[in-house]
């Protein structure tokens, strides 16, 4: 089992950082980077919340990682945190 620490010093992310933006909606999460594509809710296998950041893993092992300056207010980290949480409760009970 990989934890949050062993993940991120394996990620090529923590050594060449790249920006990236994403746009959830109700089907899925869209990444835009050099190139835009988009992940479903059903290929995400992991959720966790560290001190700094939210980090996502899909079922194909692609990491994103969510940092809280990218929110602009506690709110809407909650309520990320909320929507999130409960797109992987649908997938869980399909």
């Amino acid at each position: 089992k990989l934890t949050t620490k062993r993940l991120l010093k394996r990620s090529p992310l923590v050594e060449q950082p790249v920006m990236q933006t994403y746009l959830f909606t109700e089907e899925d999460l869209t990444v835009f980077n050099i190139k835009s594509y988009k992940v479903e809710y059903s290929q995400i296998s992991k959720f966790k919340k560290a001190t700094t950041f939210y980090l996502l893993q899909t079922f194909d092992r692609k990491s994103f990682i969510l940092s809280f300056d990218g929110f602009d207010e506690d709110s809407q980290k909650e309520a990320f945190e909320a929507f999130i949480q409960d797109k992987m409760a649908e997938n869980r009970k399909r």
